[in-house]
């Protein structure tokens, strides 16, 4: 087994860059949910909007980022103001600058029904970020619960609302996480480590030649 692995230079703790928050309308101060993926049926992203509007109740100012597009974007979009927190969330559409967008976020959510080693999450752990993901796929082999993060059940807004909650009125415990989260990445799921790997099987498999 040959995981994926991420630049952990290129994604790395360092602060947000204030063109893009002024850019996103985000105030000072507010934490921030964020993810990265296409808005496709799969990421189940109206789930993680009914959890933000759930932990928004409960830990007043947060704004949340979909940086991503795709299909799903109007039916979200209408979703937000149903649930009444269309001026806290931002619709960022897909972007070059992922790496600068991650040190925007304070938690990156997946709220994935299926979901393999994500590359999105290994590099926002990378970036120094807790994650708040589904208990699917290959996501339990990436976040350890309780140490980089929290795992929620797959379609499940208030447990996934309640992770996010829990994180979102820590900020102590947010930043030990994403610290885990990092050494966590580097050690485990580095772009060194990977090519490293596939360099020991095909020896291997050449016998030395």
């Amino acid at each position: 087994m040959v995981h994926n692995g991420v630049d952990v230079e290129g994604y790395c703790p360092g602060e947000p860059a204030p063109e893009l928050m002024a850019e996103l309308g985000i105030a000072g101060g507010a934490p921030v949910v964020g993810t990265v993926g296409n808005l496709r049926a799969v990421k189940d992203y109206p789930c993680l909007l009914r959890a933000f509007a759930w932990a928004r109740e409960r830990v007043g100012d947060a704004a949340l980022v979909f940086v991503g597009d795709g299909a799903e974007r109007p039916r979200l979009e209408a979703l937000a103001g149903e649930l009444g927190v269309a001026d806290a969330v931002r619709f960022a559409g897909a972007r070059t600058d992922v790496a600068r967008m991650l040190r925007l976020f304070d938690v990156f959510a997946l709220s994935s029904r299926t979901e393999g080693i994500s590359v999105a999450l290994l590099e926002a752990m990378a970036t120094g970020l807790p994650a708040v993901v589904t208990d699917t796929g290959g996501n339990p082999e990436v976040v350890v619960e309780g140490q980089t993060g929290r795992l929620a059940p797959v379609g499940d807004p208030e447990r996934l609302g309640e992770a996010l909650a829990d994180l979102l009125a820590d900020p102590g415990r947010r930043r030990a996480m994403g610290e885990a989260a990092r050494e966590r990445v580097v050690a485990e799921f580095s772009l060194e480590r990977m090519i490293g790997a596939y360099e020991s099987i095909y020896d291997t498999l050449l016998g030395g030649r």
